[in-house]
C-alpha cells in the first residue's frame, strides 16, 4: 500500500519469468528461487510475494535513483 492512500505508479510495477526477475529462470521442483519485483523509488511501504495462503514481504535489494528492485527467497 502507498503512503498517505497515495495512488501508486502501476507503470513502474514489473515482474518476469526471466533470469531477471526469477532465478534460476526455469527451477527444478527443490530449487531454492529468488524472485524480483520492480517499483519506482519511494513509492510503496511494503511489497509481499503471495503463493497459495503464505505472504513473504520482500526487501530492497538494489535501487537507483528512479528504480527499487525487491527480492524474496
Amino acid at each position: 500500500m502507498k503512503k498517505n492512500n497515495i495512488q501508486i505508479n502501476r507503470d513502474a510495477l514489473f515482474s518476469a519469468e526471466t533470469q531477471d526477475y526469477r532465478m534460476p529462470a526455469e527451477p527444478d521442483i527443490h530449487d531454492k528461487v529468488v524472485v524480483r519485483m520492480r517499483t519506482a523509488k519511494d513509492d510503496v511501504d511494503h511489497v509481499y510475494y503471495i503463493e497459495g495462503k503464505k505472504e513473504t514481504e520482500m526487501k530492497k535489494t538494489v535501487s537507483d535513483t528512479l528504480l527499487i528492485i525487491m527480492s524474496t527467497q
